[in-house]
């Protein structure tokens, strides 16, 4: 694979900020495609002093046509199987520059996640050069191995090795595989990667991000201005446990703080002054020598914003409405992290809403039909389970309230529809093994993609 010389000039412009020596070790061995990627890393090599290439064996590198990259000398856990052309070609780039001392691109808030790693992980990606879902994934992966050397990423050409392919009956790429076992597929986002990994992992979430958790919330609204306090207070009505995360001192937002609400009342203020010095002469009406008290004005539109803002706040305590102060950012795994004005994280909140049918763990489960009651072996009413579909697992409740369904299909409701057909139809399963068996046949083959969604 040749390079055309503009490329190559583009490649070196962007090498110009390379702060670490970038050293690229290729496998030795013998290979057909082999002296094709030594002559492609021999010339992204000569775009900068700061790059060069050994051959050497490595116990990392498992094919001849395998390299993996050094910055300062230090294995970087970053591993390229085949020639990376095609979109991948962007990864070795990337790659390079971020191991030479460039930015991640990865959220401060995964960082931190991806740091608290303790357990090795070892990434390897199939790719096809002509995908344009695969760069994603390979540098997002290539990132975590940056940035923890307990994990690695290696990307492998599924043209070159075909017989891996065949051997894991790959159907579709990007195909991930953590630690030998089967990952992810498909099109997957860093978001996805990340829940994905805490899915396998639960314990990384509070390793990473020693923060006070509050007990899962059905709806977590940021930003308590006039969209947000009314949704909350909504979704309090409704029976959700909900949570607000607003970073002013009072609820409202511009509009009952410092927009319309108190122009409003200044504007109210100053007219009345217009009439009484200009118009009620007119009326018949004398009232001596009108006088401005700025200081007063002020003071009442004061007491209407603290009035209306107060009225906020008492509506959020008669709801159970927890408010939460200070700024609030999404995080994977269904989380809300909350920072303090001094940048410290108050709170981290979990989200088990349903919605979007990718969290059923979320959702209880209670069958009963006539007299018969259907759920875990030995079950109470105040002891059933319930079923993750996309992780294909089988839980146990975590409280005692979640929604009972019996009698009949929910048919407004296509999950609980699904649980219910699976657990509830032809009688009570004899144990829990049956009962799993029955949510990975009914539920977790034929239905999971279209819950993932």
């Amino acid at each position: 694979m040749q390079l055309d010389q503009a490329m190559l000039d583009t490649v070196r412009q962007y090498f110009a900020a390379l702060s670490r020596d970038i050293t690229l070790v290729l496998a030795t061995g013998e290979h057909a495609r082999r002296d094709e990627l030594k002559t492609f890393l021999a010339q992204i090599v000569a775009t900068s002093p700061r790059l060069s290439l050994i051959e050497q064996a490595d116990a990392a590198l498992t094919s001849p046509v395998s390299f993996k990259l050094l910055a300062d000398g230090t294995d970087t856990g970053i591993i390229f199987s085949g020639i990376p052309g095609g979109h991948e070609f962007s990864s070795l780039i990337l790659a390079i520059l971020q191991a030479g001392g460039s930015a991640l691109k990865l959220d401060e808030s995964i960082q931190t996640l991806i740091r608290a790693v303790r357990q090795p992980l070892a990434f390897t990606t199939y790719i096809s050069l002509s995908c344009h879902n695969c760069p994603d994934v390979v540098q997002t992966l290539n990132q975590f191995a940056l940035l923890n050397p307990a994990i690695s990423s290696e990307m492998i050409d599924g043209g070159l090795f075909q017989e891996q392919i065949e051997a894991k009956n790959i159907q579709g790429v990007p195909a991930v595989y953590l630690n030998g076992e089967a990952f992810a597929n498909g099109k997957i986002d860093t978001a996805r990667l990340v829940e994905k990994l805490l899915e396998r992992y639960p314990d990384l979430a509070s390793a990473a991000a020693p923060a006070e958790s509050l007990p899962l919330q059905d709806v977590v609204v940021i930003g308590g201005g006039p969209g947000g306090y009314v949704a909350a207070i909504r979704a309090a009505q409704l029976g959700y446990k909900t949570a607000c995360v607003e970073a002013a001192p009072t609820l409202g937002g511009t509009c009952l703080n410092v927009g319309c609400i108190p122009s409003k009342a200044l504007l109210e203020s100053t007219a009345l002054y217009e009439k009484a010095r200009h118009d009620f002469a007119a009326h018949g009406i004398s009232t001596g020598e009108v006088k401005l008290d700025i200081a007063t004005m002020i003071a009442r539109k004061n007491d209407i914003v603290k009035q209306l803002t107060g009225g906020i706040e008492q509506l959020f305590k008669a709801n159970g409405i927890d408010w939460l102060a200070g700024r609030g950012r999404l995080l994977p795994g269904k989380t809300v992290e909350v920072t303090a004005a001094d940048g410290s994280v108050r709170y981290l909140l979990n989200n088990r809403s349903a919605a979007g049918y990718d969290n059923i763990s979320a959702e209880g489960l209670l069958c009963v039909t006539g007299n018969k009651l259907l759920g875990s072996e030995g079950a109470k009413l105040k002891t059933f389970a319930y079923a993750d579909l996309e992780g294909r697992r089988w839980i146990t409740p975590r409280q005692s309230d979640w929604k009972v369904i019996g009698g009949k299909i929910n048919g407004s409701d296509p999950v609980r529809r699904e649980l219910y057909i699976a657990l509830c139809i032809d009688g009570r399963a004899k144990n829990d093994q049956a009962l799993r068996q029955r949510v990975a046949e009914q539920i977790g083959t034929r239905h999971q993609r279209e819950y993932s969604k």
